[in-house]
């Protein structure tokens, strides 16, 4: 089985029909971690981020879960999964959501693909899965600093 992990669980029927037997359609939610809520979270003297998973939320009664219980799900999947897809958004946000799913997720180099889309037809993501890729760890670092200039200046 292959695993593709998107950000929104709205995609996940679609893709499902798509991509067919063999494979199994996740979704992160979004981001997983963060910086802390009470804390800079950036160490010096390097202004390395410290993240940390976001916690779960209630909101008007429901709680909705935070990156750890996502991760786990997710991680449930994976381990049974030849190859795991990061497919979220063709952006900086995106890249990082990528990173941080590889990093929890503690996969090497060799059990993950990175495929972007910007539609769900049945050629956009024929030609996504043609033409894979790794981490961008460029747009990775612009999105960390822009979080940790965010987070020093407001």
């Amino acid at each position: 089985m292959k695993l593709m992990v998107v950000e929104s669980p709205n995609k996940i029927k679609k893709l499902e029909s798509i991509l067919g037997a063999g494979w199994k359609v996740m979704a992160s939610v979004g981001h997983i971690r963060d910086l802390p809520r009470n804390d800079l979270g950036i160490v010096q003297p390097n202004f390395v981020l410290n993240y940390e998973f976001i916690p779960p939320v209630t909101m008007q009664g429901r709680t909705f879960s935070g990156g750890a219980e996502r991760v786990a799900r997710i991680r449930k999947e994976a381990a049974n999964a030849e190859m795991v897809y990061l497919a979220s958004d063709p952006d900086r946000e995106g890249e990082a959501i990528a990173w941080h799913l590889k990093e929890t997720l503690d996969l090497d180099e060799s059990e993950y693909l990175r495929v972007t889309f910007d539609a769900i037809t049945p050629e956009v993501i024929r030609a996504a899965l043609s033409n894979p890729r790794k981490i961008d760890y460029d747009l990775v670092h612009a999105k960390e600093a822009r979080r940790a200039l965010d987070r020093m200046y407001g």
